[in-house]
């Protein structure tokens, strides 16, 4: 979803929070995009079909960072981002999984 994007439009995943209540109104990528990820979290049936999964929630945090990895307050002149993407649902107990990664201007 992210990866497809362009790097400025990478800041504005930040504050994702993909439940099953979430809707978004505008029809720009980014929107489409979280809607394409909450439909494959809640695939309907996910636990007899296999698709989706229980209760699901995803978030997206996505900040600015300095080459030796530290946090900084964004600009436009940033040339790298860190995306931190958490997936968690609830099937007999709750859990999670989070996926950290880079993001470098390369436009």
């Amino acid at each position: 979803m992210i990866r497809a994007d362009t790097f400025a439009n990478v800041y504005s995943y930040n504050n994702t929070d993909v439940t099953s209540t979430f809707t978004c109104s505008s029809s720009g990528t980014v929107c489409t995009n979280r809607l394409k990820w909450k439909n494959d979290l809640l695939a309907a049936e996910a636990q007899t079909t296999g698709q989706g999964l229980p209760n699901a929630r995803g978030t997206v945090s996505v900040v600015c960072v300095n080459p030796d990895g530290t946090n900084k307050t964004c600009s436009s002149s940033d040339d790298l981002r860190r995306v931190t993407v958490t997936v968690m649902w609830d099937r007999d107990r709750s859990r999670s999984v989070s996926l950290v990664t880079y993001v470098a201007r390369n436009e």
